[in-house]
Protein backbone atom coordinates (compact mmCIF):
# COMPACT_ATOMS: atom_id res chain seq x y z
CA UNK A 1 0.00 0.00 0.00
CA UNK A 2 1.16 3.54 -0.67
CA UNK A 3 -0.36 6.47 1.15
CA UNK A 4 -0.76 8.92 -1.74
CA UNK A 5 -4.11 10.51 -0.89
CA UNK A 6 -4.19 11.01 2.88
CA UNK A 7 -2.88 14.14 4.49
CA UNK A 8 0.76 13.71 5.35
CA UNK A 9 1.40 13.01 9.02
CA UNK A 10 3.67 15.61 10.59
CA UNK A 11 3.85 13.84 13.96
CA UNK A 12 3.92 10.26 15.18
CA UNK A 13 0.58 10.82 16.89
CA UNK A 14 -1.07 11.71 13.60
CA UNK A 15 0.29 8.57 11.95
CA UNK A 16 -1.03 6.44 14.81
CA UNK A 17 -4.64 7.55 14.26
CA UNK A 18 -6.56 4.42 13.35
CA UNK A 19 -7.52 5.58 9.85
CA UNK A 20 -4.23 7.16 8.77
CA UNK A 21 -3.34 4.24 6.48
CA UNK A 22 -6.88 3.57 5.24
CA UNK A 23 -6.64 5.67 2.03
CA UNK A 24 -3.57 3.69 1.00
CA UNK A 25 -5.48 0.41 1.17
CA UNK A 26 -7.15 0.88 -2.21
CA UNK A 27 -9.92 2.73 -4.08
CA UNK A 28 -12.50 2.04 -1.37
CA UNK A 29 -10.23 3.55 1.24
CA UNK A 30 -9.59 6.61 -0.90
CA UNK A 31 -13.32 7.13 -1.52
CA UNK A 32 -14.16 6.68 2.15
CA UNK A 33 -11.57 9.15 3.37
CA UNK A 34 -12.59 11.72 0.76
CA UNK A 35 -16.20 11.51 1.97
CA UNK A 36 -15.21 11.43 5.64
CA UNK A 37 -13.17 14.61 5.15
CA UNK A 38 -15.45 16.49 2.76
CA UNK A 39 -18.64 15.77 4.71
CA UNK A 40 -17.17 17.45 7.78
CA UNK A 41 -17.18 14.19 9.75
CA UNK A 42 -13.42 14.28 10.25
CA UNK A 43 -13.47 17.83 11.59
CA UNK A 44 -16.43 16.91 13.80
CA UNK A 45 -14.59 13.93 15.31
CA UNK A 46 -11.52 16.10 15.90
CA UNK A 47 -13.67 18.68 17.71
CA UNK A 48 -15.07 15.90 19.88
CA UNK A 49 -11.51 14.95 20.82
CA UNK A 50 -10.99 18.59 21.83
CA UNK A 51 -14.17 18.41 23.91
CA UNK A 52 -12.85 15.41 25.85
CA UNK A 53 -9.46 17.08 26.29
CA UNK A 54 -11.17 20.14 27.78
CA UNK A 55 -13.20 18.02 30.17
CA UNK A 56 -10.09 16.14 31.26
CA UNK A 57 -8.53 19.47 32.13
CA UNK A 58 -11.60 20.15 34.29
CA UNK A 59 -12.92 22.76 31.87
CA UNK A 60 -16.26 21.02 32.04
CA UNK A 61 -18.54 23.85 30.92
CA UNK A 62 -16.38 24.64 27.91
CA UNK A 63 -16.03 20.95 27.00
CA UNK A 64 -19.75 20.28 27.39
CA UNK A 65 -20.65 23.33 25.29
CA UNK A 66 -18.43 22.03 22.49
CA UNK A 67 -19.91 18.54 22.91
CA UNK A 68 -23.41 19.98 22.53
CA UNK A 69 -22.42 21.93 19.42
CA UNK A 70 -20.97 18.76 17.95
CA UNK A 71 -24.21 16.96 18.74
CA UNK A 72 -26.12 19.58 16.78
CA UNK A 73 -23.69 19.29 13.86
CA UNK A 74 -24.20 15.53 13.93
CA UNK A 75 -27.88 16.15 13.14
CA UNK A 76 -27.07 18.59 10.34
CA UNK A 77 -27.58 17.95 6.63
CA UNK A 78 -23.92 17.31 5.76
CA UNK A 79 -23.53 14.45 8.23
CA UNK A 80 -27.06 13.16 7.67
CA UNK A 81 -26.39 12.84 3.94
CA UNK A 82 -23.08 11.02 4.44
CA UNK A 83 -22.82 7.25 4.19
CA UNK A 84 -23.12 5.18 7.34
CA UNK A 85 -19.43 4.32 7.01
CA UNK A 86 -18.53 8.01 7.35
CA UNK A 87 -21.27 9.28 9.64
CA UNK A 88 -20.99 6.26 11.93
CA UNK A 89 -17.36 7.09 12.69
CA UNK A 90 -18.34 10.60 13.79
CA UNK A 91 -21.20 9.18 15.84
CA UNK A 92 -18.82 6.84 17.65
CA UNK A 93 -16.66 9.82 18.57
CA UNK A 94 -19.74 11.66 19.87
CA UNK A 95 -20.94 8.81 22.04
CA UNK A 96 -17.42 8.21 23.35
CA UNK A 97 -17.18 11.85 24.42
CA UNK A 98 -20.67 11.70 25.91
CA UNK A 99 -19.68 8.62 27.90
CA UNK A 100 -16.77 10.53 29.40
CA UNK A 101 -19.03 13.42 30.36
CA UNK A 102 -21.46 11.09 32.13
CA UNK A 103 -18.62 9.21 33.83
CA UNK A 104 -17.16 12.45 35.16
CA UNK A 105 -20.57 13.29 36.67
CA UNK A 106 -20.95 9.79 38.19
CA UNK A 107 -23.89 9.11 35.86
CA UNK A 108 -22.89 5.51 35.50
CA UNK A 109 -25.92 4.07 33.71
CA UNK A 110 -25.82 6.86 31.15
CA UNK A 111 -22.06 6.38 30.68
CA UNK A 112 -22.49 2.68 29.97
CA UNK A 113 -25.36 3.37 27.58
CA UNK A 114 -23.20 5.85 25.68
CA UNK A 115 -20.38 3.29 25.44
CA UNK A 116 -22.87 0.72 24.17
CA UNK A 117 -23.89 3.18 21.45
CA UNK A 118 -20.26 3.86 20.54
CA UNK A 119 -19.50 0.14 20.27
CA UNK A 120 -22.60 -0.46 18.16
CA UNK A 121 -21.43 2.23 15.72
CA UNK A 122 -18.09 0.43 15.32
CA UNK A 123 -19.85 -2.84 14.52
CA UNK A 124 -22.16 -1.06 12.09
CA UNK A 125 -19.36 0.78 10.30
CA UNK A 126 -17.09 -2.25 9.91
CA UNK A 127 -19.99 -4.38 8.66
CA UNK A 128 -20.75 -1.69 6.08
CA UNK A 129 -17.10 -1.16 5.13
CA UNK A 130 -14.88 -4.13 6.10
CA UNK A 131 -11.76 -2.29 4.89
CA UNK A 132 -12.17 -0.06 7.98
CA UNK A 133 -11.07 -3.02 10.10
CA UNK A 134 -8.65 -0.89 12.13
CA UNK A 135 -11.63 1.00 13.59
CA UNK A 136 -12.08 -1.98 15.90
CA UNK A 137 -8.85 -1.30 17.80
CA UNK A 138 -10.89 1.14 19.90
CA UNK A 139 -12.79 -1.77 21.41
CA UNK A 140 -10.15 -2.96 23.85
CA UNK A 141 -9.89 0.61 25.14
CA UNK A 142 -13.60 0.47 25.88
CA UNK A 143 -12.85 -2.33 28.33
CA UNK A 144 -10.77 0.16 30.32
CA UNK A 145 -13.54 2.74 30.16
CA UNK A 146 -16.00 0.18 31.53
CA UNK A 147 -13.50 -0.81 34.21
CA UNK A 148 -13.29 2.83 35.34
CA UNK A 149 -17.07 3.06 35.55
CA UNK A 150 -17.21 -0.16 37.59
CA UNK A 151 -14.44 1.14 39.88
CA UNK A 152 -16.41 4.33 40.41
CA UNK A 153 -19.39 2.20 41.43
CA UNK A 154 -17.16 -0.01 43.61
CA UNK A 155 -18.16 -3.06 41.61
CA UNK A 156 -14.76 -4.68 41.96
CA UNK A 157 -15.45 -8.07 40.29
CA UNK A 158 -16.92 -6.29 37.26
CA UNK A 159 -13.93 -3.96 37.13
CA UNK A 160 -11.49 -6.89 36.92
CA UNK A 161 -13.73 -8.72 34.46
CA UNK A 162 -13.61 -5.79 32.03
CA UNK A 163 -9.83 -5.63 32.29
CA UNK A 164 -9.57 -9.37 31.66
CA UNK A 165 -11.77 -8.99 28.60
CA UNK A 166 -9.38 -6.37 27.21
CA UNK A 167 -6.47 -8.71 27.87
CA UNK A 168 -8.27 -11.50 26.04
CA UNK A 169 -8.86 -9.20 23.05
CA UNK A 170 -5.16 -8.38 22.83
CA UNK A 171 -4.26 -12.06 23.25
CA UNK A 172 -6.55 -12.91 20.34
CA UNK A 173 -8.80 -15.05 22.53
CA UNK A 174 -11.81 -12.73 22.29
CA UNK A 175 -13.00 -10.74 19.26
CA UNK A 176 -12.49 -7.01 19.30
CA UNK A 177 -15.89 -6.63 17.72
CA UNK A 178 -18.72 -8.80 16.44
CA UNK A 179 -20.51 -7.59 13.31
CA UNK A 180 -23.25 -9.00 11.10
CA UNK A 181 -20.43 -10.14 8.80
CA UNK A 182 -18.66 -11.99 11.62
CA UNK A 183 -16.15 -11.44 14.39
CA UNK A 184 -13.07 -9.23 14.04
CA UNK A 185 -9.94 -10.21 15.98
CA UNK A 186 -6.69 -8.41 16.73
CA UNK A 187 -4.99 -10.55 14.08
CA UNK A 188 -7.26 -8.97 11.45
CA UNK A 189 -6.04 -5.48 12.30
CA UNK A 190 -2.45 -6.73 12.41
CA UNK A 191 -2.82 -8.16 8.92
CA UNK A 192 -3.93 -4.73 7.68
CA UNK A 193 -0.90 -3.02 9.19
CA UNK A 194 1.44 -5.73 7.88
CA UNK A 195 0.41 -4.84 4.32
CA UNK A 196 0.96 -1.10 4.79
CA UNK A 197 4.03 0.48 3.21
CA UNK A 198 5.49 3.51 5.00
CA UNK A 199 6.37 6.57 2.95
CA UNK A 200 8.64 8.23 5.51
CA UNK A 201 10.25 7.74 8.91
CA UNK A 202 7.14 8.93 10.78
CA UNK A 203 4.99 6.27 9.15
CA UNK A 204 7.73 3.68 9.58
CA UNK A 205 7.87 4.36 13.32
CA UNK A 206 4.08 4.29 13.54
CA UNK A 207 3.87 0.93 11.81
CA UNK A 208 6.59 -0.49 14.06
CA UNK A 209 4.37 0.34 17.02
CA UNK A 210 1.12 -0.79 15.39
CA UNK A 211 2.67 -4.15 14.51
CA UNK A 212 4.18 -4.73 17.97
CA UNK A 213 1.54 -6.56 19.97
CA UNK A 214 3.82 -7.04 22.97
CA UNK A 215 4.21 -3.26 23.23
CA UNK A 216 0.44 -2.85 22.92
CA UNK A 217 -0.08 -5.35 25.73
CA UNK A 218 2.47 -3.58 27.93
CA UNK A 219 0.72 -0.24 27.34
CA UNK A 220 -2.66 -1.80 28.11
CA UNK A 221 -1.35 -3.26 31.37
CA UNK A 222 0.03 0.11 32.42
CA UNK A 223 -3.25 1.82 31.63
CA UNK A 224 -5.27 -0.91 33.32
CA UNK A 225 -3.36 -0.23 36.54
CA UNK A 226 -4.44 3.39 36.32
CA UNK A 227 -8.02 2.31 35.62
CA UNK A 228 -8.17 0.43 38.93
CA UNK A 229 -6.96 3.36 41.01
CA UNK A 230 -9.37 5.99 42.27
CA UNK A 231 -8.46 9.55 41.20
CA UNK A 232 -6.57 11.45 43.86
CA UNK A 233 -5.44 8.32 45.68
CA UNK A 234 -1.72 8.14 46.35
CA UNK A 235 -0.25 4.72 47.03
CA UNK A 236 2.79 4.57 49.29
CA UNK A 237 4.89 1.75 47.84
Amino acid sequence: MTNSFAKKASTLGEALVWYHFIPASGPDGVAWYREYRDSGCEALAQNLDVSVALMRRRKMEEGKALLDRCGSTLQGPDVKSASRAAAGVAEEAYFGALAYYHYHHAEHVEARDALDSAESRIAEVVAEAPFLVTFTVKCYDFCLHRARIARSERRWPDMWQHIDQGREMLAGQRPLCSTRRGAVYIRDTEEFFRTATPTDDIERNALDLLRDRSAMIATFEKRSLGATMSPGIVIDY
